[in-house]
């Protein structure tokens, strides 16, 4: 049986994917506080830094077993925070781990300039090519259609909608559901080239 490794960090023409740490705190802040931003992430908008601390602290922790991966995004030319990326396994518990699940979120400002092309195409080939993922899922609300592009746009097939999928306060939203093989990656990247 592998062991899980660390977060590893990952870089693409344009960006740094690197695990998680307190000096992202700031960037998180910016991020997860907003209510818009919150609304399309499907979260409740941080209330306070030290939530953010809590939450980096956490995911170090989870980080460090490798039963769980969450980059922050990261322009190579200037060190800014852009976003952050997660990648886990679906069944924690039964090994070899198949079945692996993505998010993502980047800043706003940042939209329509390729850089979460970048960021999960890099994530998909680690999962893909490192972890021998046999599907890769995404969870997308239903009024996320920039996301909802951009995982067609790399490959993702639409399976269905999850009925109450996710509660955020009080609401409760249904979610789509995609997926993606080895063999739609291969396919989507020969077609792109």
């Amino acid at each position: 049986m592998n062991t899980p490794l660390p977060c590893p960090e990952l870089q693409t023409e344009r960006l740094y994917l690197q695990p998680i740490q307190e000096a992202d705190a700031n960037g998180l802040w910016t991020l997860w506080s907003s209510k818009d931003f919150a609304q399309m992430a499907g979260i409740e908008p941080a209330q306070s830094i030290t939530d953010i601390d809590a939450n980096i602290s956490y995911f170090k922790t989870l980080n460090g077993s490798g039963f769980y991966y969450k980059w922050a995004i990261k322009d190579k030319q200037t060190l800014e925070f852009l976003g952050e990326f997660e990648l886990y396994p679906l069944k924690p518990q039964i090994r070899p781990w198949g079945e692996w699940g993505v998010g993502f979120s980047l800043t706003p400002r940042r939209w329509r300039e390729g850089l979460m092309t970048e960021a999960l195409s890099c994530v998909l080939t680690h999962a893909f090519s490192q972890l021998h993922a046999i599907r890769i899922k995404a969870d997308v609300h239903l009024y996320n259609k920039a996301s909802l592009a951009l995982l067609q746009k790399m490959g993702f097939i639409q399976e269905g909608v999850q009925r109450s999928k996710l509660q955020v306060g009080t609401q409760i939203h249904d979610m789509l559901l995609l997926s993606l093989t080895p063999n739609d990656f291969a396919q989507q990247n020969s077609q792109n080239e």
